[in-house]
């Protein structure tokens, strides 16, 4: 019965010792699963960023002057200079 003991002893320090490094350590399950989160952070954050690169293009494109688009000029300039028309109603909304 001693020696099944130790046979059973034997067999399950290995084990544990296997089974504790999969799931804890840094190259265990844990993570595994932090840096598939990370991952879907990092994808979340470059969509984000080209969503922002391609408005941006676009906004340059409106403002070049291959095709200059009157009301952004004049959304910018009274944005960046604070002028605008005489007659013109602006509307804050940062402030509402």
């Amino acid at each position: 019965m001693l020696k099944f003991k130790y046979t059973l002893v034997l067999l399950f320090l290995p084990m544990a010792y296997i089974v504790y490094n999969f799931t804890s350590s840094e190259n265990g399950l844990k993570a595994l699963l932090n840096k598939k989160n990370d991952y879907k952070e990092q994808l979340a954050l470059q969509k984000k960023l080209i969503d922002k690169i391609s408005y941006t293009k676009k906004k340059i494109y409106l403002l070049s002057p291959d095709s200059l688009d009157l009301d952004l000029l004049s959304e910018k300039t009274s944005e960046v200079l604070g002028k605008t028309e005489r007659e013109s109603i602006v509307i804050n909304l940062k402030n509402l």
